[in-house]
């Protein structure tokens, strides 16, 4: 198979592989700010700030699903034609490789932690709002003429 393509043959594939790797670098590295901002965010309690933030990082999101499948041909024809690369260009594709699976393990991280601070908050405001409820209830049973049946007849003539 030839082309230019990651899953090329000789040193075709490097160029798709490199595309690949330098648009996952940009993406994470800036979805990884994105990340610590929404952390920020949550710890400082503004949640409309941090729900737009949101919106930024789904198209980061997106566009590092769109290079993951090159990504992905990239590093099988990298493990096939590693032998066909000097030591030093093997040791630099597994530095940004690695690099990248780092970076995504520290987002995917901050993200099951900013989860669970979001799923907490969430338990304590439903909690909250059921309270408001059992109040609001406790206070209008208290009211005058509370509980007293209301006429449904009234007899005019007196």
């Amino acid at each position: 198979m030839t082309g230019s393509g990651p899953g090329g043959t000789g040193q075709d594939w490097r160029a798709g592989f490199e595309q690949a790797l330098n648009t996952l670098t940009q993406a994470y590295g800036q979805l990884d700010a994105l990340s610590q901002r929404q952390q920020a965010l949550i710890d400082a309690g503004e949640m409309d700030r941090m729900l737009a933030l949101l919106t930024e990082r789904r198209t980061l999101v997106e566009q590092i699903e769109r290079a993951a499948p090159g990504f992905d041909r990239g590093r099988r024809a990298w493990e096939e034609h590693a032998g066909a690369l000097s030591e030093g260009q093997n040791v630099e594709l597994a530095r940004r490789v690695s690099a990248i699976e780092r970076m995504g393990a520290v987002i995917a991280e901050r993200d099951r932690k900013a989860g669970e601070v979001l799923a907490r908050e969430r338990d304590r405001l439903t909690e909250e709002m059921a309270g408001l409820g059992r109040a609001s209830s406790a206070v209008s049973a208290y009211r005058p003429g509370a509980g007293e049946p209301s006429p449904r007849f009234q007899d005019r003539k007196g």
